[in-house]
């Protein structure tokens, strides 16, 4: 889980308190990432990777995988933990808490995509856990390919006003083409003076 920080620059967050039980969840998979590979067994590794598939679809879900590179990251990390897990199987191994710890992520994946607790349950019961999270994060992508560009055109005017605010602290005057591009005034200044309509 140590590389997943390149992501944090893409994650969004509603208010301060989901970014901070975000964090909080994050801390926690992190102690018990530690926790299960500290056991040196193929369980405690098969748990540790069950963990970290859940902290990718949580940083998914808060937009981390915007960036083209999560889920290569992802699928990565999914390969190799069902090489593991299949392996185990076949020496007669246990794979049940690794196997519930990926339903409960994908569970929850779900849940904040249809809003329903009930169907979010109802798959988690069916299926296999690992392929059940590979979906939900697809599914997630979908949804997101076709959502509105909004948040971008958002951004973009965050990052412009940054920069006027730097030209005006270094002493400049910013001209009106880029102090007040996308500005709700910016277009009627653009077309001219207005026109009086008074006689005086």
């Amino acid at each position: 889980m140590r590389d997943l920080h390149r992501f944090d620059p893409y994650l969004q967050f509603a208010s301060p308190e989901e970014e901070a039980e975000y964090r909080r969840r994050e801390a926690e998979r992190r102690a018990d990432v530690e926790r299960e590979q500290a056991k040196g067994t193929s369980q405690g590794e098969l748990n540790a990777s069950a963990v970290a598939l859940g902290q990718m679809a949580d940083a998914a879900a808060h937009g981390a995988d915007s960036n083209p590179e999560f889920q290569h990251r992802f699928d990565e990390l999914a390969a190799t933990h069902a090489r593991l897990r299949d392996s185990m199987r076949r020496d007669g191994l246990s794979t049940d808490e690794a196997d519930a710890r990926v339903k409960a992520e994908a569970a929850a994946l779900l849940r904040r995509r249809s809003g329903s607790a009930e169907e979010a349950a109802t798959l988690a019961d069916s299926g296999d856990p690992l392929r059940l999270l590979a979906r939900e994060m697809e599914a997630r992508r979908t949804v997101q390919a076709t959502a509105p560009n909004a948040p971008e055109t958002s951004t973009a005017s965050s990052e412009l006003e940054d920069a006027i605010a730097a030209l005006r602290a270094a002493g400049a005057t910013p001209t009106l083409a880029v102090a007040e591009i996308g500005s709700p005034s910016a277009s009627a200044a653009a077309s001219g003076p207005a026109k009086s309509t008074g006689r005086g």
